[in-house]
Formats: structure tokens, sequence, C-alpha cells
């Protein structure tokens, strides 16, 4: 079992990975895995991390939110086609969307989990079977959140959300069109957590329309439409400019 330390993770230099590429096959190959299934197989490198708290006003510790992500993607995604990607990217991408966030809290600069959990994905996803031109898609995905930024930023300007989310689609190589679908599918599981219907406290509900017995995750009239607006403007213009990760 490794233990973490916020000085030391820079560059992990006593951090020694026990997963493997072979232990992800046997999970994603096998077409029944659960949820469950896929939290025991990461937890076996990152416990202390999971149990770490992730310095939200909601107090849930990184285990239990990546939990509850990946609780909401078998509900409403499972199954369900994506562009470019197989299941085992997605899943294993939600695994560790947050991993630096514990470390971050730590740190007291929440702000920091973009770096912490970059730093430890470059060294993980290789490890792990997963191509650079995956790592650099992974990274592209959960490095910093252009659509939190675009709901709760407002003083941002949308031309610079749009800039920003077609610079990561131009660098990891995709046609707006499918990174946006990832994208978006990747914020609504994650944003989606924060809502009673996912198991924890009343947050993010109002953003949200669930019909579970259906199978079926929309979002709330008014936040289709402002997300709807963000979308027009990223299929008219050609991207230009590449995202520095």
């Amino acid at each position: 079992m490794n233990s973490f330390e916020t000085k030391k993770i820079a560059n992990i230099p006593e951090y020694t990975m026990e997963l493997t590429a072979s232990d992800l096959d046997d999970v994603f190959d096998n077409p029944d895995h659960t949820a469950n299934d896929v939290m025991k197989l990461f937890y076996k490198d990152y416990d202390a991390l999971y149990r770490a708290t992730t310095g939200t006003i909601e107090s849930y510790s990184l285990g239990r939110h990546t939990r509850m992500v990946l609780d909401q993607y078998f509900k409403y995604f499972k199954g369900k086609e994506l562009p470019v990607v197989n299941e085992k990217f997605f899943e294993s991408l939600l695994a560790l969307h947050d991993i630096g966030k514990p470390l971050a809290a730590i740190d007291g600069d929440i702000e920091k989990q973009y770096e912490y959990t970059v730093e430890i994905l470059n060294k993980a996803l290789p490890k792990l079977g997963f191509s650079e031109s995956e790592k650099v898609l992974v990274i592209c995905l959960v490095d910093g959140d252009p659509i939190r930024k675009f709901f709760y930023k407002r003083d941002t300007d949308i031309n610079e959300i749009v800039e920003d989310i077609q610079g990561r689609a131009k660098t990891a190589g995709l046609d707006i069109k499918d990174f946006w679908t990832l994208l978006k599918t990747y914020w609504m599981v994650d944003a989606g957590s924060y809502t009673v219907d996912a198991g924890g406290n009343e947050s993010l509900d109002r953003m949200f329309e669930f019909e579970p017995d259906d199978g079926e995750m929309f979002l709330a009239p008014k936040i289709e439409e402002r997300l709807s607006v963000l979308e027009e403007k990223l299929f008219e213009i050609e991207p230009q400019i590449q995202y520095t990760i």
C-alpha cells in the first residue's frame, strides 16, 4: 500500500506502481464489470488518496466522489457509444480524473489540483498501457474545467472558453464535435455526482433532470439553453490555437 506526502508528489520519488496494463484488461475485458470493480482496481495504487478529503464544501473523500461519478456513468451512459474511445479509456479517466485533488487540498490551494493530477497521469497512464495519444487526450479532458468555468466565472469571455476547448481538441487530434461529446459527457457525470440522485447531498441538482428508470440524464432546460450558446460557437469557428499540456 502506498502513502503520499505533499512535498514529495511533484517527482513521486518513492512511489512504485503496482497496477499493470494486464490488471486493467482483467477487469475491462469482462463485459459485466461494475463500478465497484473499477474502484477496487485503482484502490490498489491510490488507497491513500482515495481515502483523503477533496477539500470541497460537501466534504466527500476522493474515493466517495469518484465512486459517485462512476455510478452516474454506469447508470446513464454505460453501453452508449462514445466517439473515438472505448470503455476502458473512459472509465479509467473517470477513476483518475481528480486524483491530485487531495494533494492540492493539503497544500491549501485547490487550484493546484490540475497540476498534481496531470503529474500523476503523466507517470501512470503509460505504465497502464495507454498510448501517448490516449494520454494526451485524457489530459486535455481533465486538466482544468472549461465548462465549469463557463457556468461559474461570470467575468470569463465566452470566446476564451471557445478558444480553450477548441485548442484542447486540436492538441488531442480530434474533431471538435467528437471532443465536445467526450468533454460534455465527462462533465455531466462529474457535476451530476453532486446531487441527491447520485446518493450525495443536494448541491447541483438544479442543473440536471434524471430518469433513472429509463437510464436517461438530461440538462435542465435553462442549463441546456446556456450550454447550447457555447456549443454553437464551438462549431462555427475553425480552431486556431493548440492547448499546451
